[in-house]
């Protein structure tokens, strides 16, 4: 996977983050393939920690209710996936720098 596939990756869970958090699971669904993709690098255990994290974030986001357990309007599930995201993103991009580029 080049730089651009995973900026256009990270870009639409981005997009997704932006979302009206709540039942969604057509989001969810394009959340998951995203992470997947992502996931199928074979990057290393801290970008998979943090995909599992997305991963779960997403399902608390696009869910009835646990978005908002802390009763902050979901402030704290969002700046959950927003790291765990920042994360993804520098941590795949200094990966891929490191391997001239492109990977699988």
């Amino acid at each position: 996977m080049d730089e651009l596939a995973v900026n256009k990756l990270c870009d639409e869970l981005s997009a997704l983050i932006e979302h009206k958090p709540g039942v969604n699971p057509d989001a969810l669904s394009r959340a998951r393939a995203a992470i997947e993709s992502l996931h199928s690098t074979r990057s290393g255990d801290f970008i998979n920690e943090k995909l599992v994290g997305l991963a779960y974030g997403f399902k608390q986001w696009f869910s009835g209710g646990k978005w908002n357990r802390q009763n902050d309007g979901g402030r704290l599930v969002k700046s959950y996936l927003e790291d765990d995201l920042i994360c993804v993103r520098a941590a795949m991009w200094r990966k891929l720098r490191d391997n001239g580029g492109s990977q699988n």
